[in-house]
């Protein structure tokens, strides 16, 4: 039960985070480019820079899961393992949500939809770590 509860959750503020940010890059990118192929390159490194933020977030929050002590090795491959349900996730929603509409604005929906997530992902990472030390 408290897994699926978790699980709805995140789905929840993932979703809620990025309809919120979801336009973002790509107005920047569309505005500042006229060809698509370098919009698409401007979304991409956009996304880049959000999975660098959520990797390094990931990385404090290991850091900091290994100073709490105690059975921090499990802790830490629960989280992996969650992490890695979430990108799943994450990559088939974006391919879902890039294939409505126009195919030559495919790469940029998908690219611009895994920024948005990796943005909510490194919000959700980072109240994780506030957690631990007892903060809401």
């Amino acid at each position: 039960m408290l897994n699926k509860t978790i699980k709805t959750l995140i789905l929840f503020f993932s979703l809620n985070v990025l309809v919120s940010n979801y336009c973002i890059a790509d107005i920047n990118c569309i505005k500042d480019f006229s060809v698509e192929e370098d919009r698409v390159n401007c979304i991409k490194q956009k996304r880049d820079e959000e999975k660098q933020n959520m990797e390094s977030a990931l990385r404090t929050l290991y850091r900091e899961l290994e100073a709490h002590g105690g059975n921090y090795d499990e802790r830490i491959k629960l989280y992996q393992f969650y992490q890695s349900q979430w990108l799943k996730f994450a990559k088939s929603y974006c391919n879902f949500q890039s294939t409505d509409g126009d195919a030559d604005k495919v790469p940029r929906k998908f690219f611009n939809c895994l920024r948005s997530f990796y943005k909510a992902r490194t919000n959700l990472i980072f109240k994780d770590i506030k957690l631990l030390y007892g903060e809401e």
